[in-house]
């Protein structure tokens, strides 16, 4: 299976919202003097006619997100449409605002914003000194006479106020001094990510290919030499080049999104409610989430977030992720969830289930789990219900069994893939008035704090995953 073709017509990043213009606010009545809401930054430059560009520059750059964010405090320095007429003039390369990479309008604009509120007295107090970039840049303030000037750009409007932060609006899009000039595989060898070079070079060229294609711009999810070590051993191979081609190939196409997505984009994905991205891989997506400020891919944590490439983006991870389509799944979908169970348990090796068929019997839900509907189940292996003191001879008599069993079990079907995207939040299970948390604590999938050994069984009547301790209490 090769690399899908991105070809020349690559698609910018979808917008992560919609630049809207600020909301009209009417009154009610008379007495309403309830005032206006203060716009955003990106509220204000979607708004006002003379940032077009600078609002079509930071949605395409995958900035949008940051500069609406209301708990934020920053200074941006505006480039105003003249400015950006002159910034296309000066690269013949540059027709308009599209034919500029977007790892370098990302680094642009991350150059115009600080991460603090500055305003005009401020910044005049500033002059002959310099403030620092999100990009981590600094930019010289100055003043000629009474003009005030940011690097070779003059400041023609002061103290713009937004919800989260100040605009000041300036004549030039300033340029810093450090712009993406490697590829992406190019970038992975400075980077020191051996192991994934080594691994392009095995798997089918599509893959080099795409990954050093001027014309493209992509995003790849880097794994670590440790984590492509951790694969390797875990699946028996002795390096890369033991790996199938085909296998390898599809397994580093999942790695790829086709687009440009900055963590802050992809921070603002999940915090929008849109926590999956289609991969290179056809047909597969991964699933984003944060706990904390810690951006994960599926399981894995970004540990290097936004090491910028000419034709797009890496971030590097500690584990090697692997698509559905690879995992190992012996069960057959027309068998219910009981009847799956019910085979672990009866299995001459491996009867891992024997004490959940037990409980599942003694507790009345066989019928429920063989029914019509679509479940997910949490099941704990007979290992689980050992170090909990149970087994097959003892659960029957275990007080308030049914509603312990019921609490493993949710009312819709859940993939490993959307319990990813769940990392964080509480989930309702068929006990009344129980959920479980989900989370992702060092790459393992936590359910109320059992951890997930195996995921996507899948029945005709929903799918299991099997834990390693059994959810006595939930929220």
């Amino acid at each position: 299976m090769s690399m899908i073709s991105f070809g020349t017509n690559v698609k910018r990043w979808a917008p992560l919202m919609i630049l809207g213009a600020i909301p009209f606010i009417s009154a009610c009545s008379d007495s309403d003097d309830s005032p206006a809401a203060t716009p955003s930054i990106t509220d204000i430059a979607s708004s006002t006619p003379n940032f077009s560009s600078l609002a079509t520059a930071v949605t395409d750059a995958g900035l949008a997100g940051t500069l609406d964010d209301d708990s934020a405090e920053l200074t941006v320095f505006a480039p105003n449409n003249d400015a950006f007429t002159a910034l296309l003039d000066s690269n013949m390369s540059w027709d308009e605002l599209s034919d500029i990479p977007l790892s370098t309008l990302y680094s642009v604009l991350k150059y115009h914003v600080v991460g603090s509120e500055i305003n005009a007295e401020a910044a005049v107090a500033a002059a002959g000194g310099s403030v620092t970039s999100l990009l981590g840049e600094d930019i010289d303030v100055s003043l000629s006479g009474d003009d005030l000037f940011v690097e070779n750009a003059q400041v023609i409007d002061t103290d713009i106020n937004a919800s989260n932060g100040i605009i000041h609006e300036i004549d030039a899009v300033m340029v810093p001094m450090t712009l993406p000039t490697e590829n992406i595989a190019t970038l992975a060898g400075t980077a020191g990510l051996a192991s994934l070079v080594a691994a392009v070079g095995s798997a089918e060229m599509s893959v080099a290919d795409a990954l050093t294609d001027a014309d493209a711009t992509l995003t790849v999810f880097a794994p670590t030499d440790a984590a492509f070590a951790d694969f390797l051993s875990a699946n028996g191979f002795a390096d890369v080049d033991a790996i199938p081609d085909d296998l390898l190939t599809r397994v580093l196409n999942y790695h790829v999104v086709p687009g440009f997505v900055p963590s802050e984009a992809a921070t603002s994905l999940v915090s929008g409610g849109m926590p999956m991205a289609d991969t290179a891989l056809t047909d597969t997506q991964i699933s984003l989430s944060l706990t904390g400020s810690t951006l994960y891919v599926n399981n894995a944590a970004v540990t290097s977030a936004n090491n910028l490439a000419t034709n797009g983006v890496v971030h590097v991870i500690d584990k090697v992720l692997l698509p559905p389509e690879l995992a190992i799944d012996t069960s057959d979908e027309t068998d219910s969830i009981a009847a799956i169970v019910t085979a672990a348990a009866g299995a001459s090796m491996n009867a891992d289930l024997t004490t959940l068929l037990a409980a599942v019997t003694a507790a009345d839900l066989a019928g429920t789990l063989s029914g019509a509907g679509t479940f997910t189940v949490f099941a704990p292996t007979d290992a689980a219900f050992a170090a909990a003191g149970f087994d097959e001879n003892n659960i029957g008599a275990v007080e308030g069994l049914q509603d312990i069993l019921l609490q493993h079990v949710l009312g819709s079907e859940v993939s490993a893939l959307a319990a990813y995207a769940a990392n964080g939040s509480d989930v309702a299970t068929l006990r009344e008035g129980s959920s479980v948390s989900v989370e992702i604590s060092n790459g393992d999938l936590l359910i109320e704090g059992a951890k997930v050994i195996e995921t996507d069984i899948k029945a005709s009547n929903g799918t299991i995953h099997l834990i390693d301790s059994v959810i006595l209490s939930t929220n």
